[in-house]
């Protein structure tokens, strides 16, 4: 069920809301942000971010492992408001907070409306 809202950032905070609390019971106590990319202001990036709002991996609890997530998001206008749609997305386990380091696991995502060459999932 497509999660639709009065307007582009209620939609993302909708998703932001849901998505920390899901983390926060689960993972980390980290919270994530979002940022949005453009002038019309229906495309954001939600990712943890560190204090200068660059995205990074935060430290899982009682482990050496680090967690990096990044989701680009768009708010397409539909009949009831705006309709919350995902452009890419990339789950990463890794050994560093860095986004720049290899991770051990990953799972990515790419939308075709961004690479149409990308594989139907």
């Amino acid at each position: 069920m497509p999660l639709v809202a009065k307007t582009p950032r209620e939609a993302f905070h909708t998703f932001q809301d849901h998505l920390n609390r899901t983390l926060n019971k689960a993972l980390t106590s980290s919270r994530l942000r979002f940022i949005v990319r453009s002038a019309k202001q229906e495309k954001t990036s939600l990712a943890f971010f560190d204090a200068r709002s660059r995205p990074v991996a935060v430290r899982l609890p009682s482990s050496f492992w680090y967690l990096s997530l990044r989701q680009n998001l768009q708010a397409v206008p539909v009949k009831e408001g705006y309709e919350l749609r995902t452009l890419q997305y990339a789950y990463r386990i890794q050994r560093t907070p860095s986004i720049q380091d290899e991770a051990e696991v990953r799972f990515e995502y790419v939308s075709r409306e961004l690479d149409p060459s990308a594989r139907a999932s």
